[in-house]
């Protein structure tokens, strides 16, 4: 999973980390006690059934701080920068309840449902992505797809893509024409 932190909101979450006297690999232990940072890999934490959480944010820029550390704590988890990352966080909001196996409910924020299928088919596109990575990107652009036209179509969109520039970042992905949601337009 991507945790997607966001850099212009910096200052606030460190000041609420140093008062809690935690840190953020220090928080996800409170969930789950197994959570290791990976050493190769400084962005990514693994718990002990295999889940990995990755901390990404959009490239550096307007004094965001580079590198970044989400805490003081020489131990913890480094924000990678993501290409997608600005475009991530100028998504529409998406906010849905969600229950899981035991019954506990939450309130899920994250990006519009199509958003995500933009950025997982520019992904996907990217030359240099891994293979695996690459036929999971789209399969879950295709299934979020498939859901927003079967089960949400007061989500889907109606008319033409707006272009959304991005500027390079680390893992710089090249400006595709952007498409209608569920293949390419007549």
């Amino acid at each position: 999973m991507d945790l997607l932190f966001d850099t212009r909101r910096h200052l606030a979450f460190f000041s609420r980390m140093k008062e809690s006297e935690l840190s953020l690999l220090g928080l996800l232990r409170k969930a789950d006690k197994s959570f290791e940072r990976l050493e190769d890999q400084k962005e990514t934490v693994r718990n002990a059934t295999g889940f990995e959480v990755d901390v990404i944010r959009r490239v550096a820029k307007d004094g965001d701080p580079h590198p970044l550390r989400m805490s003081d704590d020489e131990d913890d988890i480094w924000a990678v920068q993501a290409s997608t990352g600005e475009r991530i966080l100028n998504s529409p909001r998406f906010s849905q309840m969600v229950v899981s196996t035991t019954g506990e409910m939450a309130l899920m924020n994250t990006m519009h449902p199509l958003d995500f299928v933009d950025v997982k088919r520019a992904l996907a596109k990217y030359p240099n992505r891994d293979p695996l990575k690459r036929s999971k990107d789209v399969l879950q652009a295709e299934l979020v797809a498939t859901l927003v036209r079967d089960c949400m179509p007061q989500y889907a969109r109606i008319g033409p893509w707006e272009k959304v520039d991005e500027e390079p970042g680390e893992a710089d992905l090249p400006h595709q024409q952007q498409s209608m949601p569920f293949g390419p337009a007549p």
